[in-house]
């Protein structure tokens, strides 16, 4: 009679294959096997083509699964007897008068012609079966005191089937700081007076704001971008002409202040300013705002849009906003950009890590992280000092559950993988979590999901689990 083994492959962690083994009896051959991982168990699957396999009428032959993980541990599976005609006669006595029967599967009479055998168990799983490898022990017995142990079969290691998706320092991008700038100009001059009005603290912050970019070694100035506004009242050339000079000035005042950045000072003008004062009027009644936007997209014409909003708003609204809205927006708007320079951040953080590592930020961590491969123990152990520091951090937390799916923790992994976050490796990892948990359908939609956004991992996911399940 052939035995049929089969075994549904939807597991955290599973390996398959064939291996044949030569004895001193024939050769038992193993088809296949497998060991595989839910949530909570670990099931070790065989499958024996015994055709070859020649067992002697008075012998025996013995063969137990053996999990090894760690150094030297060791869980012994229940074993096999394949037993020739007179062994088995000989087992089934004892057994009938009493004897002990020890941990075993199953007897098998090995006579003649083999027969295909199949071998499943499921136990208990723990989390240091991770990594553990799969191995058959074979022993020879003919009678009591007469074992000869034949070679250990090696199979495979438990390894994790999905792959986790990491959070990892991305290359420096451009960063920006945007300020504001109300100077004032006194009558008929348009020179920078730095003790006029309140030009002394809005230049004082933007000259601070530079500082603290040029005066840090790691990151680089990239460019001070410049653009002059004008109110919308009176005519448009002399507007144009306002918020061109308004700029120009602010810019002559920055290269006298940081003559080694001239080339990274850049002009713009915007000769009136209608989408910010949309704005202002929104922020202090939506339906009038309402009102004033649908005028501003049906007249095209700037002269046209001013006696349009005297119209819209009546005499007394209108000079309110030239009394409270049209100061704001005379104005010079400074964005400030600047980059990270990698080579000079490592050093500053290599120095934070020996003298004052409690000041380093979440992105300092990252970039120690960035020197490890992601998900090895070091990367991990990174991480664990980021979270001791950081412990609400969502991109440190996603790296904590990544590492736990990883190792097999599903419950730290449920505790730290975020619901609301759409980025595609945390929904990769919720699909993995999905899928351990039995929300099939669930996980595939996200690995999808994943997969669309360019998560590399969620695409072989997917295809292994359709692969498994078609």
């Amino acid at each position: 009679m052939k035995r049929v083994f089969w075994m549904f492959l939807v597991m955290w962690g599973g390996v398959t294959g064939t291996v044949a083994q030569k004895s001193a009896v024939g050769e038992l051959s193993v088809e296949k096997y497998e060991l595989l991982r839910s949530e909570d168990r670990l099931e070790v699957g065989m499958f024996f083509d015994g055709a070859r396999l020649r067992m002697p009428k008075n012998r025996e032959l013995k063969v137990q699964p053996v999990l090894v993980f760690g150094k030297q541990d060791s869980l012994f599976l229940p074993y096999m007897l394949f037993a020739g005609g007179v062994k088995e006669r000989i087992r089934h006595r004892q057994w009938a008068l009493g004897g002990k029967r020890e941990n075993r599967h199953e007897l098998y009479s090995i006579s003649g012609n083999g027969e295909d055998v199949s071998y499943r168990q499921v136990i208990p799983y723990r989390p240091e079966y991770f990594e553990s490898r799969l191995v058959l022990k074979q022993e020879l017995n003919k009678c009591a005191g007469c074992t000869k142990r034949l070679a250990t079969v090696p199979l495979d290691t438990l390894k994790q089937r999905f792959r986790v998706a990491y959070l990892v320092p991305a290359p420096a991008e451009e960063e920006e700081k945007r300020i504001s700038l109300y100077v004032q100009f006194p009558l008929n001059k348009d020179r920078v007076f730095r003790l006029y009005g309140d030009n002394y603290w809005e230049l004082r912050q933007l000259v601070q704001d530079i500082k603290s970019i040029t005066d840090q070694p790691h990151l680089k100035l990239t460019g001070i971008y410049l653009t002059g506004y004008a109110s919308p009242e009176g005519n448009y050339d002399r507007n144009a002409d306002l918020a061109y000079t308004r700029a120009h000035r602010v810019r002559d005042f920055l290269l006298a202040t940081f003559p080694e950045d001239r080339d990274k000072v850049f002009l713009d003008f915007t000769p009136e300013d209608w989408n910010g004062l949309l704005r202002l009027v929104e922020e202090r009644d939506r339906a009038e705002g309402m009102q004033v936007r649908r005028m501003l997209e049906q007249t095209p014409s700037p002269s046209a849009r001013e006696q349009r909003i005297k119209e819209l708003l009546g005499a007394a609204e209108y000079r309110r906003l030239l009394d409270e809205a049209y100061p704001r927006l005379r104005r010079v708007d400074c964005r400030i950009r600047y980059r990270t320079d990698a080579e000079a951040d490592k050093q500053r953080i290599a120095g934070l890590v020996k003298e004052d590592p409690e000041s380093m930020s979440v992105h300092d961590f990252f970039v120690v992280a960035g020197d490890y491969t992601p998900g090895s123990p070091e990367f991990h152990k990174v991480m664990g000092y980021a979270q001791v520091w950081f412990p609400e951090n969502e991109e440190v937390n996603h790296n904590r559950a990544a590492y736990a799916l990883q190792t097999g923790d599903i419950a730290t992994a449920r505790k730290k993988l975020s619901e609301e976050d759409g980025r595609m490796e945390v929904l990769n990892n919720r699909a993995v979590l999905l899928f351990l948990e039995g929300k099939r359908e669930q996980a595939l939609s996200l690995f999808r999901e994943a997969e669309k956004a360019g998560c590399a991992e969620a695409g072989y996911n997917l295809r292994k689990v359709l692969a498994v399940n078609d």
